[in-house]
């Protein structure tokens, strides 16, 4: 370590470290734009002998060189003066030394900057940088005439070189831009390229090159300027980019930028797969770990957030894949067939292991998904667990009404081995209302309940000649279908419903003896509720969908349905999107049928309440939303599950469970948090990305399925595995970069000293917390009464920070700053409850 000082400042920094990364490691700012934590020095980068932007080709001088053999400068603007030195030095260059004294303020270094920043710029649009009137602007007219190409990008207002041109501060001398006779600007599926824009900052090079491993992109040198591309020709697919996005984490001007209208994973933003998941699993990570054949550790990220992993790669609505940016660029990776493969055999899951125990004791009512991972979760924090349900065996629906060709059941019960490890006690057999009364599960010693019962009837709807023998119900007949007792079927069998529960009764029906099968749905073929894998599956296997057509009534003789006429619906929705069946009461359509399936939704048990169902299940015949966090019914009882949202996923069921379960916790006394391990991100291999299609996993012909209940889709095999994990596109490469360095904005601490030197004139003041998240942006007569009243009337003051703008026309700024702050961060200021009213 060395000694030296900064503007009078005393460091100490690493022998061998550039006076620039000391002086941004102790505070204090000098500016920058070709230089980044993240990378290695600019004078490192190797030319090329050609790049190519898009097909065009740029040949330059010096291939084989480092930018620092061709004498390649970077941008200038980190000088400094080292006492005992005429010329000033580059702060990225120069080394600390014991004893150094460095000068990094000063008239003559603001000149050289600005000289600097003048090269820079003449490159660069940067007309609206230099306008008063940009603040509030409405960036699509322009008041001073100036072109739209030659104004700013679209990043006006938030880009790096826009800060850091705002700190250095705009020369008289600075030329207009002129733009160039030709605009190379490329669109690929998940980011642009405008050359235009490009300074040759390098800086993209280096992080594809140092971070990322793929080393996609390269420079050459034409003239004194640097051009940047890809190493091959064509778009970025064929450049074998890996489109992690770690380039536009670093780009300073907008060259490189996010497609709208798409998640993006930029720093500070989630990762769109992850957010996506309910259940909050660390989807990257397990996927990255299959790719590399580490299964332990694939295995151990998910089994951290969810009970029942092998049954989620089988049942799972997976909308991380919705979500997933590849599907951008082909097909969204097969995250949930990864999950099946993960937990395929017996091997796989780890030994949970029962937390200290504290002395408490929690009932939960119901062994579907919600109940199970409430259980799981209480259980590893220590408190003993007791599982009630109706069914002899754990797993509510998922073992009760789901067909076997869409859950294995050994899958389901190696999840389910957890019971035994965590010593969770399953009594199964009570039914509430029968042989189990809630109320008196806290007088026989429980600590708290949770109700999670479900939704395990079928929904009943009003449609005459639903009385009549061969009328069944879907859940009901499901059901039927997954005991010892199924229920035989023949001739032509009509299903009524769009969801997923109709197309698997009509499947089930199709393997239960009925010649054909045909769903009458209210919705629309785009508007079917049922995933369209499920669809695709039962037309796979030949059943019809008729879709348009609500039931009107079911006939037929001594008592045995016959015939279904249904009525044409127009509309199912009304504008506000809410269930409001329109139909044409002339149009009608007639089946001969010789049994019908109603699998129109399911519904809560009310019955198991007595009479106080109508006061406890008072949203919509389920337990209110805020069951899951607080008390409902009586003290001490929570809810989670289908019986607090209705008709569910296993996924948002387990999201349920796993919210009920902090909140019992913290009514037990505990901190409702549960421990998930960090793991760390590991750099591309350079090679590892597939710019491949999906996998495709075997699936039975549907002529040989139909004749049996078994699974209808095969695991991955591990080689299958290995190539779809590698689809990926390791979205969370981008989180490793380290944020740009900006300079630092003018805040002050709000506090009463600072009365003293707040100007008595008409302006706009901004507040903000201590992270800089803006809370209030107010216009005053007089900034410092403004300033008065936030002083003393504000909560938490020691965490709040204030700046202000002089200004005499502060209705009109303040409406202007408020406009900016809603483009930039697409809301209005947090805590501001007068701005939520005006808007």
């Amino acid at each position: 370590m060395v000694t030296f000082t900064i503007d009078g400042k005393t460091v100490e920094a690493a022998a061998g470290t550039s006076i620039l990364d000391a002086a941004l490691e102790a505070g204090i700012y000098i500016p920058h734009l070709c230089s980044h934590q993240s990378v290695e020095a600019f004078g490192k980068v190797v030319l090329n002998e050609t790049v190519y932007q898009g097909q065009k080709a740029f040949a330059g001088e010096f291939a084989g060189k480092t930018v620092r053999e061709s004498d390649g400068k970077g941008c200038g603007l980190c000088r400094v003066m080292i006492e005992g030195q005429s010329d000033p030095v580059g702060a990225c260059r120069f080394h600390v030394e014991e004893g150094l004294s460095v000068r990094t303020t000063g008239e003559d270094l603001v000149r050289i900057r600005q000289m600097k920043l003048n090269k820079i710029l003449a490159d660069h649009p940067h007309a609206c940088l230099l306008c008063e009137q940009r603040e509030g602007c409405s960036r699509t007219q322009c008041s001073m005439n100036v072109p739209e190409a030659d104004r700013c990008c679209v990043l006006l207002g938030s880009c790096e070189i826009g800060k850091v041109s705002d700190f250095v501060g705009y020369a008289t001398d600075l030329p207009p831009y002129k733009s160039p006779p030709e605009k190379i600007i490329l669109t690929d599926p998940l980011f642009i390229r405008d050359y235009s824009l490009c300074i040759g900052c390098l800086k993209c090079v280096r992080v594809c090159r140092d971070v990322v491993k793929a080393d996609v992109l390269g420079t050459v040198v034409q003239g004194d300027k640097f051009v940047v591309g890809t190493k091959k020709p064509g778009d970025m697919p064929e450049a074998e980019c890996r489109f992690c996005g770690a380039c536009i984490e670093v780009c300073p001007t907008g060259a490189l930028r996010d497609v709208e209208n798409v998640e993006t994973p930029a720093k500070g933003a989630p990762l769109p797969c992850t957010h996506a998941c309910p259940a909050g699993i660390d989807i990257p990570h397990y996927v990255r770990k299959i790719a590399d054949g580490d299964l332990e550790s694939a295995r151990k990220v998910i089994a951290e957030s969810v009970p029942l992993p092998a049954t989620l790669g089988f049942v799972c609505f997976h909308p991380c894949e919705d979500h997933c940016r590849r599907g951008h660029l082909d097909e969204p990776v097969a995250i949930c067939d990864l999950k099946r493969f993960a937990f395929d055999t017996e091997e796989a899951y780890p030994k949970y292991v029962k937390g200290e125990a504290t002395g408490k004791n929690v009932a939960i009512i119901g062994a579907g998904p919600a109940g199970l991972t409430s259980a799981w979760l209480l259980a590893m924090k220590g408190h003993q667990v007791t599982l009630f349900d109706a069914a002899k065996e754990p797993g509510g629906f998922l073992r009760q009404t789901l067909p076997n060709f869409r859950l294995s059941r050994q899958a389901l019960d190696r999840d389910l081995k957890f019971i035994d490890d965590l010593e969770i006690e399953f009594q199964g057999g009570r039914r509430v209302g029968d042989d189990l009364d809630p109320r008196s599960l806290r007088e026989f010693g429980y600590d708290a309940v949770l109700m999670a019962m479900g939704t395990p009837i079928s929904k009943r709807i009003d449609v005459l000649g639903a009385e009549l023998k061969g009328v069944l119900w879907g859940v009901d007949y499901l059901r039927a279908a997954a005991s010892n007792s199924p229920i035989q079927l023949d001739g032509h069998v009509i299903v009524v419903g769009g969801g997923g529960v109709a197309t698997d009764t009509a499947m089930t029906a199709l393997r239960s003896g009925a010649d054909s099968v045909e769903i009458v749905s209210l919705e629309q073929r785009h508007e079917l509720p049922a995933m369209p894998a499920e669809i695709e599956d039962a037309e796979e296997e030949g059943i019809e969908f008729t879709c348009g057509w609500g039931p009107q009534k079911f006939s037929g003789e001594r008592g045995k349905v016959q015939r279904a006429e249904f009525l044409r619906c127009n509309r199912v929705y009304d504008a506000q999107g809410r269930f409001a069946p329109e139909y044409a009461i002339s149009a009608t359509i007639e089946r001969e049928c010789s049994w019908v399936i109603l699998a129109v939704g399911q519904n809560s048990d009310g019955s198991v309440f007595g009479p106080e169902a109508g006061t406890v299940l008072k949203n919509r015949g389920f337990l209110p939303p805020e069951s899951e966090s607080v008390e409902t019914w009586l003290p001490g009882f929570f809810g989670a599950g289908d019986l607090v949202h209705g008709p569910s996923s296993v996924v948002e069921a387990i999201a349920s469970g796993k919210r009920a379960a902090a909140s019992i916790d913290e009514f037990l006394g505990g901190d409702g948090e549960f421990g998930t391990h960090t793991f760390d991100d590991q750099p591309f291999d350079g090679l590892g990305i597939e710019l491949k299609g999906r996998q495709d996993v075997q699936k039975r012909s549907s002529d040989t399925r139909v004749k049996d209940f078994d699974l209808i889709r095969a695991s991955m095999d591990p080689v299958q595995a290995s190539a779809e994990a590698n689809r990926c596109l390791r979205c969370n490469i981008r989180h490793q970069v380290v944020p740009a360095i900006l300079p630092p904005e003018e805040w002050t601490p709000l506090q009463p000293s600072l009365l003293e030197t707040a100007p008595d004139e008409g302006g706009v003041c901004t507040l903000a917390d201590h992270t800089g998240k803006v809370l209030k942006i107010k216009g005053a007569i007089s900034i410092r009464e403004l300033l008065e009243e936030w002083v003393y009337g504000e909560k938490d003051t020691a965490n709040r920070k204030v700046r202000w703008v002089v200004d005499q026309m502060y209705t009109q700024r303040e409406s202007e700053l408020i406009q900016t702050h809603i483009r930039e961060h697409g809301e209005m200021p947090d805590g501001d409850d007068e701005l939520d009213d005006l808007f």
